[in-house]
C-alpha cells in the first residue's frame, strides 16, 4: 500500500518553493528596474484597486516558478557534486524507503526539504544582491543601503551552500545509523 503525502509535507514544498522564488522574483525586478525605473510605471498603473488584482496572480505564479528553477538546478548541481564524492541521494532515498518505518521517512523527508530549500536560497540571494546593487541608481542618498544589502545576500549566499552540505550528509548518516539498527533488530529477533 502506498504511502500517503500529508498536507503539512505539500504546505512545507509549496510555500518554501514560494518563498525562493519570491526573494528571486524581487531581485530580477530590482535588475529590471534599475535599468528602466519600472517601478515608477508600475506605481502609477498600481493605484487602481483592479490593477493590484490583476498582477497578483502572474506574480504568485512567476514566483513560483522562479522557486522552482532555482530549488531543482541547485539540485542538479548538488546531486552531480555528491555522485563524485561517491555519494547517491537516490540510494539512499531507495535505502530509506525499505526501511518500512514512517518516523526515519518523515525525518528523511524533512532533512531533504530544508536542503533544497537552502539550495534554492542560494541563487535567488545572488540574484537580490545583484538586483541590489542595479537600484542604487534609485536610491540616492540611500544607495548605502543597496550596497549593505548586496553584501548581506553574498555573504549568505556563500555560507548556504555549506548549511545545505551538511544537511545532506545529515540525512545520509541518518540513513547509515537507521539501517544499522534495524539490522540489530532483526539480529535480536533471530
Amino acid at each position: 500500500m502506498g504511502r500517503v503525502v500529508s498536507q503539512s509535507a505539500v504546505i512545507a514544498d509549496l510555500s518554501g518553493t514560494l518563498a525562493v522564488g519570491s526573494i528571486a522574483f524581487a531581485g530580477a525586478f530590482l535588475v529590471v528596474d534599475g535599468q528602466i525605473n519600472l517601478y515608477q510605471l508600475i506605481q502609477q498603473y498600481a493605484e487602481t484597486p483592479s490593477w493590484a488584482i490583476v498582477l497578483a496572480g502572474p506574480v504568485l505564479v512567476l514566483s513560483h516558478a522562479f522557486g522552482v528553477v532555482a530549488i531543482q538546478s541547485t539540485s542538479l548541481v548538488r546531486a552531480a557534486y555528491d555522485a563524485k564524492h561517491g555519494r547517491d541521494s537516490l540510494e539512499v532515498f531507495v535505502r530509506i524507503a525499505r526501511l518500512d518505518n514512517e518516523h526515519i521517512v518523515a525525518r528523511y523527508e524533512e532533512l531533504r526539504r530544508a536542503q533544497e530549500f537552502l539550495q534554492g536560497m542560494t541563487p535567488a540571494l545572488l540574484i537580490l544582491g545583484v538586483g541590489a546593487l542595479c537600484s542604487r541608481i534609485h536610491l540616492g542618498a540611500h544607495d548605502l543601503f543597496g550596497v549593505v544589502t548586496a553584501a548581506g545576500c553574498f555573504g549568505l549566499g556563500a555560507i548556504l551552500p555549506w548549511l545545505a552540505g551538511r544537511l545532506g550528509r545529515h540525512a545520509f548518516e541518518l540513513c547509515d545509523q537507521a539501517e544499522t539498527m534495524a539490522r540489530e533488530g532483526e539480529a535480536r529477533r533471530t
